[in-house]
This record gives structure tokens, sequence and C-alpha cells, in this order.
């Protein structure tokens, strides 16, 4: 049998049935925040990320651009369906003067885009032509510079006057040469001036006697010597040559250097467009000879009556109804 639990015994001043009291509890405060640290006065920036990109202004949108190409098209577009709609349209009808401004509005915006659209094809092909030749210009005229260098001291060490004299007129020529690689047209086939023949090595360059230039002043290109045992010369352009020459003498060689092709070429092809034209009226007059009668006048078909017979019954008749 279990026993039972004793009770504590209680001491006489506790009274029974009465809760003890408890002690009040103590709120504990927070520590203090910290206080804020004094930025320095040239604090060392942070390291950007490499994928950082700063918030700039969005760029205005391409067709915003009065110059461009896009904005000219899409002009051109526009006033070209203004124009179709009012010519279709009965019931819209466009005032004549607004009609014209319109229309020179079009002319305006074709003109510009076909300067701005040959400008753009122009760059481009300076820009392929200046890739192309750029290693053999600057081969040429580190060449060019080295002879002339060499001809200079030619002439201090030259004590004779006609050698003085001479070298004087190589220099001259030496120098043509280093402007030739250096202010030759950029819109041009570059005509190299020391080429490499295949198998021979590189050629030498020979300079022209006074009787040469001459020769040359007659129809022969300057530059090359007519003596059959002179060293190979120059190949380059002959014309061109004596182009930068006359540049130096009037100091237009950025001019020259930034031309158009020369005129002739044009002049070339339209002559050959002439030809071709003239040819081909040529060919259509001869197919006309071919269906004409052999007296000289068209027969008409089915009626047997040429022209001729026509005309001369209008003479003969008494003017009928004008009479």
């Amino acid at each position: 049998m279990p026993r039972k639990r004793k009770l504590p015994e209680l001491s006489e001043d506790v009274t029974p049935n009465v809760p003890l009291e408890r002690e009040p509890v103590k709120k504990q405060k927070r520590p203090p925040l910290p206080e804020p640290q004094v930025p320095l006065s040239n604090p060392k920036p942070r390291p950007r990320p490499s994928s950082y990109k700063p918030n700039s202004k969005p760029s205005a949108a391409p067709s915003s651009n009065p110059n461009s190409l896009n904005f000219l098209k899409t002009r051109i577009r526009n006033l070209k369906r203004l124009l179709e709609h009012t010519d279709h349209d009965r019931g819209y009808k466009m005032p004549a003067g607004v009609r014209i401004v319109r229309e020179r509005e079009l002319a305006t915006c074709e003109h510009d885009l076909a300067e701005k659209t040959n400008a753009a094809r122009e760059s481009k092909h300076r820009q392929k032509l200046i890739g192309r030749y750029h290693q053999v210009r600057f081969f040429e005229r580190q060449k060019a510079t080295r002879v002339l260098k060499k001809i200079r001291r030619e002439v201090e060490a030259a004590s004779n006057p006609a050698e003085k004299e001479e070298a004087l007129r190589r220099v001259h020529i030496a120098e043509v040469d280093l402007n030739y690689t250096m202010y030759y047209p950029l819109m041009r086939p570059y005509s190299a001036l020391f080429p490499k023949n295949q198998g021979d090595g590189p050629t030498t360059r020979s300079y022209p006697t006074p009787d040469v230039e001459e020769d040359s002043a007659g129809g022969q290109d300057a530059g090359v010597s007519a003596d059959p045992n002179a060293p190979p010369t120059t190949k380059g352009d002959p014309a061109m040559w004596t182009a930068v020459e006359r540049a130096m003498e009037d100091g237009t060689l950025d001019a020259l250097r930034n031309s158009k092709p020369l005129e002739r070429g044009l002049q070339a092809t339209k002559q050959r467009q002439t030809s071709k034209k003239e040819s081909d009226l040529k060919r259509k007059h001869g197919q006309k000879e071919k269906g004409r009668d052999p007296r000289g006048t068209y027969a008409k078909p089915g009626t047997g009556r040429t022209t001729n017979d026509v005309i001369t019954e209008n003479e003969d008749s008494d003017g009928g109804f004008f009479e």
C-alpha cells in the first residue's frame, strides 16, 4: 500500500493560504548606439565593378536628326505619299501655295540625300584605299627620305661647281619623290615609285638628265632615262609626279592630297557613253532604212499608196473645207 506524502511543516510566521510576494523585475537598459564616425576630407573611393556604367541621359532617336540619312528618307517618303494622296483624293484639295512649298521641300530633301549618299560612298572608298596602300606608301616614304639625306650629304661634300649643281638637281628630284609618296591623292590607287621586279630584285632610281627633260617636254615621260644601258627606272605615275612638282611651287600639296579623281576619267566615260548612244542610233536608223520603199518613200500597208502620193494629192486639192 503506497505511503502518503507528508506535507511540509509551516512555520508560525507564515500564514496558510497567502501567496508569497515576488520581487519586481528591473528592466535592463539597451546599450547606447555607437556615435557616427566623421567622414574624412578625402575618403578613398571604392573600386567600381567593370560592368558599371554611368546613368547617362538617353540619346536622341536617330530619326530626329534632320541631317541624317534615315530622316531624309522618311521625309521624302512622307512627302511623296502626301502629294499622291492629294492627286488621287478629290475630297482633299491642297492649296497651290502649300503644294509648291511641299514640292520644293521634296526636291531639296532628294538633293541632300544624293549628296550625303555620294559623300558616304566616297569616304568608304577613301578609307579602303588608305588601308590598302598604307604599307607601300610607308616603306617608299622611308626609302625616299634615306635617298634625300644621302644626296644632301653629297652636296655638302661636293667641291666642283659642276658636281654641286648636278647634286642640287638630284636633291630637287628626291624632294619631289618624297612629296610624291606623302601627298599622292588618297582617292586614287597608289602607283608605286620604287616597285620590285619579279626575280630581279628592287629597282634603282635613275635621275633624268637635262637632255632627257627637254625630250620629256616633247612627249616623253619625265623622270625616265633614254639611255638603254641606264639602270632600271622607277615606274610611278609621270603625270602625277609632274603635278606634285607643280604643287610644290604653288604650295597646294594638301589640296592635291585630298583631291578627287581626275576629271579626265569622267570625260572618258562620257565619251564612251556618247559613242554607245551614237552606235545605237545608227543601228536603229539602219533598221528603219531596211523597211523603206526602194523609191525612198514609206508604203502604207494594205493600200499600196506611198507618202509621196498622198502629199501630191494634198497639193493638187483646192483646199476643200478651208477655202
